[in-house]
């Protein structure tokens, strides 16, 4: 056992534990109950069970493992009453970044998904960004405290489906091209 964890442990501290991505829906005035309906292979669709058993139904956690290439997950809840929720797009720990892009929704209206609208300061239109949370040229970077969200409108009975796109965050050792054998050279 201690042979694992060690194991374990030096894998986190390297980086070969996957960053993931997590998005949480909640009800922030805790009227509006969400129910998990569906979600796709490797998504882990929890109740948050920390804010007791009278308020775990209002908060739902979406979580994935994420690789170096952009992979497309889903997950639907249905809402028990009709209202408002809060949509925060994170990473699942404070020591893994994570890059989202291409939301889309079926069931309410998701604003600026593709994170491509931006204000005058840069920022993606419809979006809070939280603490060091960064839009990208495609998408934006989070992890579990620098965050974005968004509100959106749900009705009584009726699934709502979340879509994105999703990876870890990309070091520029992962996006340099390799170089050529003329570029080695010089």
């Amino acid at each position: 056992m201690r042979t694992f964890l060690a194991f374990l442990a030096s894998c986190c501290a390297v980086g070969l534990v996957a960053a993931e991505a997590r998005i949480g829906v909640s009800s922030p005035d805790r009227t509006v109950g969400l129910v998990f309906h569906d979600a796709s292979e490797s998504v882990t669709v929890t109740h948050a069970a920390w804010l007791g058993e009278a308020n775990k139904d209002k908060r739902l956690d979406a979580i994935t493992p994420t690789t170096s290439e952009w992979r497309d997950f889903t997950f639907a809840f249905m809402p028990k009453r009709s209202g408002t929720v809060l949509l925060e797009v994170m990473g699942n720990d404070r020591k893994s970044w994570v890059e989202f892009a291409a939301l889309s929704a079926q069931g309410t209206t998701l604003q600026n998904g593709d994170f491509t609208r931006r204000d005058a300061k840069g920022l993606p239109e419809g979006w809070r960004l939280a603490g060091q949370a960064a839009a990208l040229k495609v998408g934006v970077k989070v992890d579990h405290d620098n965050r974005v969200s968004q509100s959106i409108v749900v009705e009584a009975g009726k699934p709502v489906t979340i879509s994105f796109k999703a990876r870890e965050e990309q070091t520029e050792k992962q996006t340099k091209k390799p170089e050529t054998e003329e570029q080695k050279n010089r």
